[in-house]
Formats: structure tokens, C-alpha cells, sequence
């Protein structure tokens, strides 16, 4: 949802979205952040800029370590 309103370029719904706990880094399954799919909106780039200055949005730290990650909410399993 949250890069579908960045590509729509709806500054107001990426806000929302991020108050309400959506990761701008992660990526889609072009492999794509929110700031690669937005990266000719300084709009919704300096959103990002202003709410985190000190994140690099492009890396590769959503590498899913937990296999168990299913719509962002981590199970946890046991080995029986």
C-alpha cells in the first residue's frame, strides 16, 4: 500500500501510512523502496528526508531474517 501511494505520488497517504508503522524500506518485488519509486517526487523524497535524516533507505537490511514473517508480524516457532 505504501508504495502504491507513492507512485500515485499522494504525499498525504505516504504520511499516514508511515504514522501508522508501514517500513519505507522495504522493498517490492521489483525490488524497489519507497524511495527508488519515488525518487522524482521531492515531495515525498523530503518527507522521508525529514522523518528519518539519518537512514539510507536504499540498503539491504530487510533481508527477512525470520522466515515466519507473515504480513509484518513475526510468529515465533518451536522445534517439537
Amino acid at each position: 500500500m505504501l508504495h502504491l501511494a507513492g507512485r500515485k505520488g499522494d504525499k498525504a497517504l505516504v504520511k499516514l501510512l508511515l504514522d501508522y508503522g508501514c517500513d519505507p524500506k522495504k522493498k517490492n518485488k521489483k525490488k524497489q523502496s519507497l524511495r527508488d519509486i519515488c525518487k522524482d517526487n521531492t515531495e515525498i523524497l523530503g518527507l522521508l528526508r525529514d522523518r528519518f535524516p539519518n537512514n539510507n533507505h536504499n540498503n539491504n537490511n530487510n533481508n527477512n531474517n525470520n522466515n515466519n514473517n507473515i504480513r509484518g508480524v513475526n510468529f515465533l516457532t518451536k522445534s517439537v
